[in-house]
């Protein structure tokens, strides 16, 4: 996972990456069915891929950074193997870019697009956003995530102080975005 952050030296991680908490995938697996291959095409060290895998879910994983880099943003070509549904955690500065990349990606394959975001990417004009690319449904993390500490952190594992919340576009959907809440505490102890 990649979010905004700061680096080891207190300064901002310029490659925005941090691990996606397993309890953020695991909310999503039990909110949506997502249809096989997945593309994770933030995959970073693979947080997310691990889940899904973890749970009979194939996975194509690309990403920047990887040794053969797959540059999600300016690829004409989304991935290598036919996919139908795109989860990631983006870096947040490309949050915006990375909705309108993945509505285009998922538009042609019939499937969905489902985001861990900032909560907070709900406000703002966002230049038509989400008139013009319709947002299917918002699962709220009404208890806040582990904290996405950067990689290699070895201090204190604390709470995160942002909320977040999946985002989901579903070309399958009818009309009007749905919100609801998810405790990941509560499906973690099987409530």
């Amino acid at each position: 996972m990649r979010s905004v952050g700061f680096g080891q030296d207190g300064g901002r991680d310029d490659r925005d990456f941090y691990e996606t908490p397993i309890e953020a995938t695991d909310a999503l697996l039990s909110l949506e069915t997502l249809a096989s291959p997945v593309w994770e095409p933030a995959a970073g060290d693979g947080a997310i891929t691990r889940r899904l895998r973890a749970h009979g879910i194939e996975v194509h994983e690309t990403d920047i950074a990887f040794a053969d880099p797959v540059d999600f943003l300016n690829t004409r070509h989304p991935a290598p193997v036919p996919f139908v549904d795109i989860v990631t955690n983006p870096p947040y500065r490309l949050a915006e870019d990375f909705v309108r990349t993945g509505y285009t990606h998922v538009l042609g394959s019939g499937g969905k697009l489902c985001l861990l975001l900032r909560l907070a990417f709900l406000e703002g004009l966002r230049d038509g956003l989400f008139q013009t690319l319709p947002l299917s449904r918002v699962h709220v993390f009404s208890r806040r995530l582990p904290r996405m500490h950067r990689v290699g952190w070895q201090g204190n594992r604390t709470s995160s102080m942002i909320a977040f919340a999946w985002f989901v576009w579903d070309m399958q959907a009818k009309m009007g975005t749905r919100l609801d809440w998810v405790d990941w505490a509560n499906l973690k102890a099987g409530g």
